[in-house]
């Protein structure tokens, strides 16, 4: 089952593409969209970082106390509250659910409602899809299969990130028109 990010930043992404009311408001909108995924694309430098930490670490439990912190809510509502991402995010989400273009219930209200509960929601959706991952590297027997485990994990990342730049390059594309 693919994560909550990879649908988000796929082609089958849940936040609406397009917005056909008037063009103040669509200009609005887009540059709304694109900043949320300039900031999930900081938010994922963060946890990017702490992988590559992992990955670097002396020996497996030196790695193991890197990535325990990544399935805990609390010390990402910390760091995130520290960084003051959040404050924006959830600035940016409460634009997208009062723009009316995402329909209640679906999976992008759910994601967007997320983000904009500031830390707390932002760091539960980010425990949800790192969870898999950080658990895969967790689960290897030698410190050699969990440095393998998390470049395979970073590279999702990484691509997901991708993804979220040239999203946020569209949305400021659709913004100017």
């Amino acid at each position: 089952m693919p994560s909550l990010f990879d649908v988000l930043a796929g082609p089958g992404r849940v936040l609406p593409a397009d917005y056909a009311g008037d063009p103040a408001g669509r200009r609005e909108y887009h540059a709304a969209v694109a900043r949320v995924y300039r900031l999930l694309i900081r938010l994922h430098d963060e946890i990017l970082d702490q992988l590559t930490e992992a990955q670097l670490a002396a020996d497996r439990d030196d790695a193991v106390q890197l990535l325990a912190p990544l399935l805990d809510p609390e010390f990402l509502q910390r760091d995130f509250r520290a960084r003051e991402l959040c404050g924006e995010l959830q600035k940016q989400s409460l634009a997208l659910l009062d723009s009316g273009l995402i329909e209640p219930g679906s999976e992008a209200a759910g994601l967007v409602q997320a983000l904009a509960g500031r830390e707390q929601g932002t760091a539960e959706v980010y425990v949800r899809e790192l969870r898999p991952g950080v658990e895969d590297a967790l689960s290897a027997v030698t410190f050699a299969q969990m440095q393998e485990a998390l470049t395979q994990f970073r590279n999702k990342l990484v691509s997901q990130q991708a993804a979220f730049m040239g999203l946020a390059e569209e949305a400021l594309r659709r913004a100017r028109m």
